[in-house]
């Protein structure tokens, strides 16, 4: 009776020890976007957010939910495979936002059994204006004499 109850524990042991093989699983590279100034008037944005597979088994997100209508997150739609790497794009639109800083956030939803829901902080300053566009360098100018512009050598 006792080796029938320790081989019965031992084959329950086993059986819930299988259950928890062949999760999937993803770690972001971070889970603070930190995005600095965006201007109110400039374009939206954007940020590139890398996450690993770490699991056995395929990894889907299927769903994203953003605290705010000012952050969009493009994500991929099909499963990646064990250990492969994917970019989540990440956009914050600053031109309905008061201008200081900004801290919200989005909530990621996958088949991770370890973790099926990442939060992932937006941060940064809302700036008023536009960016000023890029100016490029001033050419130094060399003076020249009369008698080397006439005959085209340096000074």
């Amino acid at each position: 009776m006792r080796r029938f109850f320790f081989v019965a524990i031992t084959l329950l042991l086993t059986a819930i020890s299988a259950v928890g093989q062949g999760k999937s699983d993803i770690r972001l590279d971070t889970t603070q976007c930190w995005f600095g100034d965006v201007y109110k008037q400039g374009e939206p944005a954007s940020y590139k957010l890398g996450f690993t597979n770490t699991g056995s088994e395929k990894l889907l997100i299927y769903k994203c939910t953003t605290q705010c209508p000012c952050i969009r997150v493009v994500y991929p739609k099909d499963p990646l495979s064990p250990g492969e790497s994917g970019v989540i794009m990440v956009y914050y639109d600053a031109s309905h936002q008061h201008a200081g800083d900004f801290r919200k956030h989005f909530t990621l939803s996958t088949n991770s059994q370890a973790s099926p829901h990442k939060k992932v902080m937006v941060r940064g300053r809302v700036v008023e204006g536009s960016p000023e566009p890029a100016v490029p360098a001033a050419k130094e100018v060399k003076k020249r004499g009369f008698l080397s512009r006439l005959f085209g050598k340096g000074s």
